[in-house]
C-alpha cells in the first residue's frame, strides 16, 4: 500500500504545471527536500497550485 502524505507548504506557479507532480525539490537552507503530491490548475488564472510535502530518502 502507497500512501502519499499530505501537502505542507504550498507554491503559485504561472502556466499548467500539473507535469511537477513526484519532482523533488531542495534541499533548502535548512537541508529538509520537499516533493511534489498535488497540483491543481485554475485555467481562469491560467495558474497551478502546487502543494509540497517534506521527503526523506
Amino acid at each position: 500500500m502507497t500512501t502519499t502524505a499530505a501537502p505542507v507548504r504550498f507554491a503559485t506557479y504561472p502556466g499548467d504545471c500539473t507535469h511537477i507532480i513526484g519532482e523533488v525539490k531542495g534541499p533548502n537552507n535548512l537541508g529538509e527536500s520537499l516533493r511534489a503530491v498535488t497540483a491543481v490548475y485554475d485555467p481562469a488564472t491560467d495558474k497551478t497550485r502546487v502543494g509540497f510535502a517534506y521527503f526523506t530518502n
